[in-house]
């Protein structure tokens, strides 16, 4: 019970002020008594920002309701129906937990809102919502000690950030930017059966293999590090699930808080160690790019990484499976017709 009189710590001490029992006071209330009273319509809103009435829900069936498109990233259904009406691109970001994916997801986005030397002007978004979800996080906490950016779930599958774009050459391309887990991924290499369920794996046009540069300087989470690296990559392709020629990338993350302690050298030499070994498996070279803990900061920016970055972008496509050519000998008086009609 608690008294309504300010000045009275009947919850405390159970003594009333004007000296009258619990009975009498006309100021304590029984909180335990009160009724709860709801509204006629509550409304909940999940992490994915998707409303769901719970009341009417309940009573009619239904189950949840987008407020409009773009607000969550596309599916791989939604992805392949864009895909059959317009050109696009694939690019799928591969990494452990808490190495930065959805981070340079929402950098790549990020970048058109800032003075930058990519040469690429932003043409739209059919994620934009999504992106901004995404950015906003990283915005608010961009003067703390680290950046914080909403973690992808496992359960949620692979999503497409959506990216349409002019180039340097002033060709409109779209780029499909997934993003999945990684719990994800760890739970592929130990179960390399679930390699053919990754679709959009399948239908890249570039592989980013994204490594925490702090872990390749540290001298008890390297080794572990680039063995991670290194298996991870070894599972795609040692088994011939990606072609070998098949464009790939090491991203570095978190390189500026390298830099700051002198140790880019060390990190360097760790990730050429990681591409000598996987080379192996694949036919074409793999390029090592960098990128800062905070790209869009003042004092951390790197807008050669974008322009790098976009570059590697535009030039990548996923390589096309060469098909024999069976070539037939013929007689017959129709096929020698058409021939000389060709000549």
């Amino acid at each position: 019970m608690k008294c309504n009189n300010q000045n009275c710590n009947y919850d405390i001490d159970n003594i009333c002020i004007d000296g009258l029992t619990s009975e009498d006071c006309p100021n304590l209330v029984d909180f335990s008594q009160l009724e709860l009273v709801t509204p006629d319509s509550i409304t909940e809103v999940d992490d994915r920002g998707v409303y769901t009435d719970t009341l009417n829900a309940q009573q009619s069936g239904a189950t949840e309701k987008t407020l409009f498109p773009g607000q969550i990233p596309l599916s791989i259904d939604e992805v392949q129906t864009r895909l059959k009406d317009r050109l696009g691109k694939i690019v799928s970001f591969i990494g452990p937990v808490g190495v930065g994916k959805t981070t340079l997801i929402s950098s790549l986005y990020d970048v058109f809102s800032k003075e930058n030397e990519t040469q690429v002007l932003f043409g739209g978004s059919d994620t934009l919502y999504a992106f901004e979800s995404s950015c906003h996080h990283a915005r608010v906490t961009s003067r703390g000690s680290t950046v914080s950016t909403p973690r992808t779930s496992s359960t949620e599958g692979v999503g497409f950030y959506h990216l349409s774009i002019q180039d340097s050459k002033k060709i409109r391309q779209e780029f499909f930017l997934a993003d999945r887990s990684g719990e994800s991924y760890s739970e592929m290499v130990n179960n390399l059966s679930l390699v053919d369920s990754f679709e959009e794996l399948l239908r890249s046009d570039l592989l980013l293999f994204m490594v925490d540069s702090s872990s390749l300087v540290d001298n008890k989470q390297r080794h572990r590090a680039r063995r991670t690296t290194i298996k991870l990559i070894q599972s795609l392709f040692e088994y011939n699930t990606l072609p070998k020629n098949t464009n790939c990338a090491i991203v570095l993350t978190k390189f500026d808080l390298v830099v700051e302690e002198n140790n880019e050298t060390v990190c360097m030499s760790e990730a050429k160690r990681i591409v000598d070994d996987v080379q192996k498996y694949l036919d074409t070279p793999i390029d090592i790019l960098s990128i800062s803990a905070r790209p869009n900061s003042e004092g951390h920016a790197r807008p050669d990484f974008f322009k790098i970055l976009w570059q590697k972008l535009e030039s990548s496509q996923r390589p096309q499976k060469k098909c024999p050519l069976n070539k037939y000998k013929t007689n017959r008086s129709f096929h020698n017709l058409e021939l000389m009609y060709e000549y």
